[in-house]
C-alpha cells in the first residue's frame, strides 16, 4: 500500500497464486482496499494468477502480461512482498 502510494501507479496488477488462504484472498483484500482507496483510479487494479512452484510459467506470465497489456517495460515495477521465493525469484529474473 505504501508504494502504490507513493509511486500513484495508473494500474496495480496484484499476482496471486491460486491458494486460497496464502495467495488469492489476502490479494482480493488488497484489491478492495486499493479500489475504495482512490490510490488507483478506477478500475485500475486487476488480479493476475501465476504459478507458485514453476518458475518459468512465472516468467511466460509477466511475458503474456506486459505483452497483452501493451505495458512498457521500463515503467513496471515488481514489489516483491508476499509470494514465496520461487515467485519473487522468477519476477526479479524476468
Amino acid at each position: 500500500v505504501l508504494t502504490v502510494a507513493h509511486l500513484k501507479p495508473d494500474r496495480v496488477y496484484l499476482l496471486h497464486s491460486d491458494d486460497p488462504a496464502e495467495s488469492r484472498g489476502p490479494a482480493q483484500r488488497l484489491k478492495r482496499l486499493l479500489d475504495g482507496s482512490g490510490l488507483v483510479p478506477k478500475g485500475g487494479t486487476r488480479m493476475e494468477l501465476v504459478s507458485d512452484s514453476d518458475f518459468d510459467a512465472v516468467e511466460r506470465r509477466l511475458d503474456e502480461l506486459q505483452r497483452d497489456e501493451q505495458l512498457p517495460l521500463a515503467d513496471c515495477v515488481v514489489n516483491f512482498t508476499g509470494g514465496n521465493k520461487l515467485m519473487a525469484t522468477a519476477a526479479f529474473r524476468w
